[in-house]
This record gives structure tokens, sequence and C-alpha cells, in this order.
């Protein structure tokens, strides 16, 4: 083989070599590009900076050709690629389209509260509320009012008599309080045709009312009359049957109707019964077992049964009146507070089983039943202080035979 052929056949592979040496680059790169694996396209890479491009692979050194008649054959230029980056060939940051938020609208309050307001709804609303205030001043005006006119009344009274009269005062008291100031009440007894005003206790003037403790609440009223005469129309089942049966009261700030239910005798002097004198002139609130044995001895001291019920809830007057049936004696005469108006039948009770004061069986020489019986004082209900939500704080007190003397 000459020169020529060898020259030609490192010429050709040398081609081959260089041609081989390209295609394979570039499939690298292609490689580099595009994932076959991936079902969907790739995340959008961290941009990196560009790779500096491949060195040209160094070119062997010409073989000098003898000079003949072959031309020497210069090697080929080298391929000039433009080497391109995967980041290239991607879309940059900048160009990719970006999800957009949607943007929440914010609630337009102010157009939803004119709708409000417009509306039927806030209308109808509106109109409720204003009948509700409506009612309330109403109430409260004719409140204001009744009050105001109760009250108005007792500033002619004031300017007549030159002092102070108590708010609710009823307008048919104002003259006897303002002749006297002691005036605590009024009764009216129709059997005697009697309408006088009830004075309080210890001012040496009849009729008057006990008073009742500042510590305790009032439960009965206790009016001592300085007549007889009420007795001939109670001190029997036929006297009773013949009477009125109700007799009327007033504290003077409200009106109170009564009827008779009984009536007994008791001693004033401790010596006509064994040391003892009942204590039936209580006004204040007893405890329950105390009125449940107040009521207990009082039913049997009864001169007669009215078959009218009685219990420890009940509300009395009780009225004390001077009596010809024996020396320091009184008779009492007992009344419930009632709505009721229908009258009574009663019946005579067996007198040797009436709890009458020793002196009575001794009088008659006959035996008393009750001699043993103990001497009851009454357990009243006092009010020690008020708590916190103003209710009553109380405390029960037993009353004793020093009290009543």
């Amino acid at each position: 083989m000459d020169e020529k052929d060898e020259i030609g056949k490192l010429l050709e592979e040398y081609q081959k070599q260089r041609t081989q040496h390209k295609t394979n680059e570039g499939i690298r790169k292609v490689e580099q590009l595009i994932d076959f694996a991936a079902p969907e396209p790739p995340k959008p890479l961290a941009k990196e900076e560009p790779k500096p491009a491949a060195t040209p692979e160094p070119e062997p050194e010409p073989i000098d050709e003898p000079t003949g008649e072959l031309e020497p054959i210069a090697p080929p230029m080298p391929l000039q690629t433009q080497e391109i980056s995967p980041q290239e060939l991607l879309p940059s940051q900048d160009e990719e389209k970006k999800p957009e938020k949607v943007k929440k609208e914010k609630p337009d309050y102010s157009k939803k509260f004119k709708e409000y307001v417009t509306g039927k709804s806030f209308k109808r609303a509106l109109i409720a509320v204003v009948a509700v205030v409506a009612v309330i001043c109403l109430a409260f005006g004719i409140s204001s009012a009744v009050s105001n006119s109760k009250s108005s009344y007792l500033k002619s009274y004031e300017s007549k008599y030159g002092f102070s009269f108590p708010d609710g005062m009823l307008k048919e008291y104002c003259d006897y309080y303002g002749e006297n100031r002691n005036t605590s009440g009024f009764i009216k007894i129709g059997d005697l045709a009697l309408e006088t005003p009830v004075f309080a206790e210890g001012k040496k003037a009849f009729p008057y009312v006990k008073s009742c403790r500042e510590d305790c609440d009032l439960a009965n009223y206790i009016v001592y009359l300085d007549t007889n005469e009420l007795e001939q129309y109670y001190n029997s089942a036929e006297a009773y049957n013949n009477a009125e049966q109700y007799i009327s009261y007033s504290n003077l700030f409200s009106n109170f109707s009564y009827k008779v239910i009984s009536a007994f005798y008791t001693n004033t002097k401790p010596e006509d019964d064994n040391g003892y004198v009942f204590p039936y002139a209580t006004p204040e609130t007893m405890t329950e077992d105390s009125a449940s044995t107040f009521v207990t001895d009082l039913q049997t001291r009864f001169l007669y049964s009215t078959g009218d019920s009685f219990s420890r809830k009940d509300r009395l007057l009780i009225i004390s009146c001077p009596t010809d049936f024996r020396k320091d004696f009184e008779f009492v005469l007992v009344c419930k507070l009632t709505d009721a108006t229908d009258r009574s039948t009663a019946k005579d009770n067996d007198a040797d089983r009436i709890h009458f004061p020793q002196a009575v069986f001794d009088d008659s020489g006959k035996d008393n039943p009750y001699k043993l019986a103990h001497g009851w004082y009454p357990e009243i209900v006092t009010i020690v202080e008020k708590n916190e939500n103003g209710e009553d704080v109380t405390k029960p007190l037993q009353l004793t035979k020093e009290d009543y003397e």
C-alpha cells in the first residue's frame, strides 16, 4: 500500500470518529432534556448557571504530504455546535404561568344593612319593638298616674293640718288621722252600729290596737274595746246565729273583712288559772309549730262551733271586751280574714269540755280536765337582717311569761 492510500484511510477513519463523537454528544444532551419515563412534564427547575461550552478535542497534527500530484488535504473544520442548556429549552420562571388566585370578595355589610333596613322583616321587627316599648311606657305611665292620683289628694290634707301624711293612706281616713295622729286603724261593727278610729297602744284611748314588735311581721290585729255590749251578740250559738257575723277593719291603707268564728272567756290575772294567763294577744307571726298549737288551744276554749275552717295559716282579728261573766275576766271574739259573705249556723260546745280558767271550775265545783295542761307561750319569727339578695334572714324567738306581764 502506497503512502496516499494510507493517508486516505487515516483521514476516513478520522472523519468517522469525528462524526460518531458529535452524534453521541447530541444524544446525551437530548436525554438530559427529556425524561421519557415521566408521565407529566417536569416541575420547573431552579435556574442554573449555563455550563461552559465543551472544549473541542485537540485535532491531530497535520501530516506533511509529499509534494507531487496530490494536493495536501486540509483537515475538515470542526462543526460549530451551540450548547443549549435544559433551562433554555424549558419555559423561564417569568414566562411560566402561575395559577391565578381567586380573590374572595369581601361582603358588603353596608349594602346588606341597607337591604335589611329597607326590607319587610326589619319593618316587622321595628313595629314589634315599638309596640313593646309603647306598652311598657303606657303601663309605666298608667302606674305613675294611678300612684300620683292616689297620693295627690294628700297634699290638700297636708295643707289643711300642717304636717305630712303617710303615702298611700286612704282618703276616707285622712281627716281622722289629721285630727289625731295616733290613729292606727278603723273598725266597723254592724251589730253595735259602731264605726270608729282605732288608736295606737299606750295612748290611753279606746279602742286601741296592740302594737307589733319592730323586728317581726304582723300577722294578727288585736283590738281592745271599752264596752261589753258586743258580748251579748256572740256569747252563745243562738246569739251568733242572729248576729251580723262580719266585722270590717282597716289599717288606714287597706280595708279588710273578717268573719266571726267563735268566742271565749279568759282571765287577766295569773292566780285565776294556776299562775297562767292565756297569751292570745300575739300580733307577731309565729313559727308553724307554735301557730298550730295556738289554733288547737283556741278551739278547746271556744264556746261554740260554726263549722268554718280554721288553721294556722289564717290571719286573725281578735277583739277583747270587758265582761260581767266574772271579775277580772275578758270576753274575746275571734275573727278570720276572708272574702266570703255567707252566713254560718253555730252549735254550742259541751260546757264540761270547754277550757275555762281554773277559777270557773272552782266556782262550779267541777273537776278541771285541763288543770295539768302545759302553759303554752308562742314562739315568734324575728327578722335578724337582710341578706345580699334583700331577703329577710329570720330567727325564732321563744316568748315567756315575762313578755306578757
